[in-house]
């Protein structure tokens, strides 16, 4: 018997984009079983587990509306206002105070171990640059230079169904003109909304380092 964690590198090899449904999970994670029979007990119900949380999550998320307070509506309103405000005023695009473009906000010793970052916004990376292959249709997301698989897997998940990923975008009208997005991550108990810019770390072929969608123009 492996220790837990033992089968983690075939995983991250044949990750799949999972589906929505229950029907889909069940079928691959069986598909799993059938292309490398899982012998590791952790591994085993960590699926399971992962499947269940997932049930969950979407099921609440389905039924759950904006989720957000009259107060976080109208102080998220006042900060786009004040960032299209800025952007007007500088005639470039909000940069997030709050977040530094450098290797400090980087993992430790990936700029070397990839042979440099640059910090490029959408159209900086390609001039077709969207954030949706359409309005009905998410493509999911593929592991980049993080060794963060699982967590890609457990967001493939919920970014398959466009209800709920739409959700996730609360505001997005400054997207191309400010390059800023908001959007919203349940804590302990209540939605917090949180507003960034478009900047992302990409690797020396001018192409996103971390999580990224298949299509390059997404």
């Amino acid at each position: 018997m492996e220790p837990c964690g033992g089968d983690d590198e075939f995983i991250g090899e044949w990750s799949p984009i999972l589906g929505s449904s229950l029907a889909a999970r069940v079928f691959i994670f069986s598909s799993y079983s059938i292309f490398y029979p899982i012998s590791n007990p952790c591994l085993f119900f960590f699926f399971l587990f992962l499947i269940a949380i997932t049930n969950a999550y979407v099921s609440y998320a389905l039924t759950d509306k904006q989720g957000l307070t009259e107060a976080q509506k109208k102080a998220l309103a006042a900060e786009l206002r004040a960032i299209e405000a800025k952007c007007i005023e500088t005639g470039g695009k909000w940069q997030d105070p709050n977040f530094h473009c450098s290797d400090m906000s980087l993992p430790s010793g990936i700029s070397a171990r990839v042979g440099g970052v640059t910090w490029r916004r959408p159209k900086e990376i390609s001039e077709k640059a969207r954030l949706w292959i359409s309005e009905w249709e998410i493509a999911g997301v593929i592991q980049g230079a993080l060794n963060d698989r699982h967590l890609i897997s457990a967001a493939n998940i919920v970014a398959s169904n466009p209800e709920v990923i739409h959700r996730v975008f609360v505001n997005t009208r400054l997207a191309d003109s400010c390059g800023a997005y908001a959007f919203r991550f349940h804590g302990t108990d209540s939605w917090d909304v949180v507003v960034i810019d478009d900047r992302l770390p990409c690797g020396p072929d001018g192409q996103p380092l971390f999580g990224k969608c298949p299509e390059s123009d997404v």
